[in-house]
């Protein structure tokens, strides 16, 4: 079941053989793609807040500058805070900061499921998750 205020998408999810397409409501999708995120993407050892009990994420990236994120030991996604690597206006080449990155075969993964529909759902996902902002994702290698 669905509102009036939700939009609904078609999605194509490519399979060997067939393309199956589905109508599916805006918040549905979300929460499908958050559901993959926190099934597929958790950082090894989970979020912080299971694993520590003092210190933050900002906390790091003040000291580091930037936050590596390992799923099963390989390197999966970076945060980059807004330091040395960025100009002081802000800007790393066309990038923004702060910045998080993902690594290819992360971003392949998800794009050959849900397109580029995972992008600002990942953004959120992390952002939650983390406390910290995001003003730009990218899945260039950086």
């Amino acid at each position: 079941m669905f509102t009036i205020t939700d939009t609904l998408i078609i999605v194509t999810i490519n399979m060997t053989k067939t393309n199956m397409k589905y109508i599916i409501t805006e918040s549905r999708l979300e929460k499908a793609i958050t559901e993959y995120l926190d099934k597929e993407f958790i950082p090894d050892y989970g979020w912080y807040e299971n694993m520590r009990t003092a210190g933050t994420y900002q906390d790091d990236v003040d000291k580091w500058g930037e936050l590596v994120f390992f799923i099963n030991d390989i390197e999966s996604y970076v945060y980059y805070g807004c330091n040395e690597f960025f100009a002081d206006y802000g800007h790393l080449h066309n990038y923004e900061c702060p910045l998080l990155s993902i690594y290819p075969a992360v971003s392949q993964k998800l794009s050959s499921y849900f397109g580029d529909m995972w992008k600002p759902i990942f953004k959120k996902w992390f952002e939650k998750n983390t406390g910290l902002t995001v003003n730009q994702i990218t899945d260039d290698y950086i």
